[in-house]
């Protein structure tokens, strides 16, 4: 039959033949009884089987069974299978208003760029209180949607809601299979997390059977609200949510049994995400990121990693693992997690920052590395963690026990050497700490390193353990791009406090090139004595204004085989490196410009040409284009994918 409207109504259904029958009679009331019309039965004894026999005559009726009780999986279904260009969702329980196809029919040909059109769902005309009360709850719903502006809003609700098949599987956006409810929700974030746009149509209506037994209405509330602390883990409370009963509802008008109804599932269901909350409820996909957050390169890769796993389907939660230590050792109920550590730990802190006993400050770190990881892995037991990336070396040991979760780790180094580089730890304790990295890596699932030189360096020292990988570090395309100044100015980022950084290269590199120094931590004034520094560079679009990007580090055996986060930075805004010639790297040589102390200020001027600053511009360029973090984090993708469960 021919499909005017190229438009399928998908209906989702579980056990409701007489519900689903009404509907169906509702599409065959429309303007346009030929529509294409698709039954997910989510019921494995097919209870959907007999309405569909009885209505394929007179309807355009496909039948699925979906085996799986899952409203997300049904739905996913239904974008497989659906071969027109528009599809429609409605709910079993609801029925299409007689102008239903005549509205949805005149919006797409008005709005054909619009990627969904949101209808609404009136509820059926009741005066028993359990009704109105939701009904009034979805009211405050449509009119929060009707306030916001479109850019802003991020809700949608399938009950009642047409989709452009064609820019939904452009962007690879599905239903969250991990989420009892609020899946439309997340749907909704995922449409416009990709900056797409819909319309919200109040003529587009259906209605809607609500529930009205009471006591069933406050069960399905107080799992919503449970749903709901789900959705805020894996959206970082995208709507600030913060659960709270408003008693005012009560005498908000004479009507004191629906307002008490209003009242108590507005209670249940903040009930449900307090209760969530305590109990740290997680989706069953999320993956646990856990790093020590700052202002630098560590905060960035794991929001970054966060994101690009959430635009795949998995639900995130980010864990601070310095906040978990601080807290832990804070509270001497943690002292039975492990009170061999936890004592001596808290006995060297007291000696050694109170009563400034400071030689004991190495092997209070020691302590401290053993303890941190005990303290960490007993916390991702209570929170029932499935899969955890970690990504601060000092949590190496979170590995050391057996654990109930996937473990995995992305550091940034060979954490060992870069101790012994700083020369704070005798040979003896550097042995000790080589030991717990190596039991750490044998334990973990496997380690990813931030840089292919820096895996190389690991399968040296460890030729034994073959959970080794690299995960290059990436870099975002910005909105602005560095351009070529007559007059080019130069720019260092980042923290100036480590011995790597070379400090004495630095302070003489600014006393004969004019350099803007950025750093987000305030500088050692001991080491950096008349240092002008500009603070933390809040908007790294400022960087467009500068036409080279300096590097400063230690000519040693692990900092001259490795790389920076501010390198892809600077590379990501098409500026030319200024590299210690002394750190060589074959994929970043191109947009590189190898310098030492003495010649920095000749090559500077040789790079002002703009031909040579051009050729390196470019060359930065095209390097950023091949490390974007959507390609350099595939790999760990892959193995996630692979081994979910």
């Amino acid at each position: 039959m021919p499909n005017s409207l190229n438009l399928t109504i998908a209906i989702i259904t579980y056990k409701r033949p007489k519900l689903l029958a009404l509907c169906l009679e509702s599409i065959i009331k429309q303007n346009n009884p030929k529509i294409l019309v698709i039954i997910i039965d989510n019921d494995p004894a097919k209870s959907a089987k007999n309405i569909y026999k009885q209505y394929k005559t007179c309807l355009n009726l496909s039948y699925f069974l979906n085996p799986v009780n899952s409203i997300s999986l049904g739905r996913n279904l239904a974008l497989d299978v659906c071969q027109s260009q528009y599809l429609a969702f409605i709910d079993d329980d609801c029925t299409l208003d007689s102008q239903w196809s005549k509205v949805a029919k005149l919006e797409i040909k008005l709005n054909p760029k619009a990627v969904f059109f949101q209808g609404i769902a009136n509820s059926c005309k009741s005066q028993n209180p359990v009704i109105l009360a939701q009904q009034n709850l979805y009211q405050q719903w449509i009119n929060l949607n009707l306030s916001v502006p479109l850019k802003k809003l991020k809700a949608v609700d399938t009950k009642n809601i047409i989709l452009n098949l064609k820019a939904i599987k452009s962007h690879s956006i599905t239903f969250d299979k991990n989420l009892p409810q609020f899946e439309d929700v997340d749907f909704g974030l995922k449409i416009f997390q990709n900056k797409l746009q819909g319309k919200y149509l109040l003529n587009l209506a259906v209605n809607h059977q609500d529930r009205s037994r009471f006591f069933e209405v406050l069960k399905k509330f107080y799992s919503r609200g449970q749903d709901k602390f789900l959705l805020n883990q894996k959206w970082q409370n995208y709507d600030h949510f913060s659960p709270q009963t408003n008693l005012k509802i009560l005498f908000k008008s004479s009507d004191f049994l629906t307002n008490f109804c209003q009242l108590s599932l507005d209670f249940v269901f903040n009930l449900g995400f307090i209760n969530a909350s305590k109990r740290q409820i997680f989706p069953k996909n999320t993956i646990h990121i856990v790093n020590s957050f700052d202002l630098a390169a560590n905060e960035e890769r794991a929001k970054v990693l966060a994101s690009f796993l959430k635009d795949n389907g998995f639900s995130v939660n980010l864990i601070d693992s310095q906040l978990i230590f601080t807290n832990s050792t804070n509270y001497i109920k943690n002292l039975f997690v492990s009170p061999f550590l936890f004592l001596p730990y808290r006995l060297e802190r007291f000696l050694a920052f109170h009563l400034k006993f400071s030689s004991l400050r190495p092997h209070l770190f020691y302590l401290e590395l053993q303890l941190r990881g005990r303290l960490l892995q007993n916390y991702l037991k209570k929170i029932k963690a499935k899969t955890v990336i970690s990504q601060d070396p000092k949590d190496l040991t979170c590995s050391l026990k057996p654990r109930p979760y996937r473990l995995i780790f992305d550091i940034p180094t060979v954490f060992s050497e870069e101790l012994k580089l700083t020369n704070l730890y005798s040979k003896n304790l550097i042995k000790k700490i080589n030991r717990l990295e190596e039991i750490a890596y044998k334990n973990s699932d496997r380690t990813y390193f931030h840089w292919s030189s820096f895996l190389k360096i690991a399968q040296q020292k460890y030729p034994h353990i073959n959970k080794f990988f690299d995960l290059n570090w990436g870099c975002t395309t910005p909105k602005k791009l560095a351009e070529f100044n007559s007059h080019p100015k130069t720019v260092y980022l980042g923290n100036l406090n480590s011995n790597w950084i070379n400090p004495k290269l630095l302070k003489n590199i600014s006393k004969t090139v004019s350099l803007d120094i950025y750093s987000y931590e305030k500088p050692n004034k001991k080491i950096y004595s008349q240092l002008k520094t500009k603070g933390f560079m809040k908007n790294l679009e400022s960087l467009s204004s500068y036409q080279f990007g300096l590097l400063t580090f230690t000519n040693d055996s692990l900092r001259n085989h490795g790389f920076s986060a501010k390198h892809l930075t600077y590379l990501s805004h098409g500026l030319p490196v200024l590299c210690p010639e002394w750190r060589q790297d074959k994929l970043l040589k191109p947009a590189a410009i190898y310098y030492n102390e003495h010649n920095l200020k000749q090559v500077l001027q040789k790079y002002s040409q703009k031909s040579l600053w051009q050729k390196k511009h470019t060359a930065a360029l095209k390097l950023a284009q091949k490390l974007q973090w959507q390609e350099t984090l595939k790999p760990l993708l892959a193995y996630l994918k692979l081994n979910e469960k």
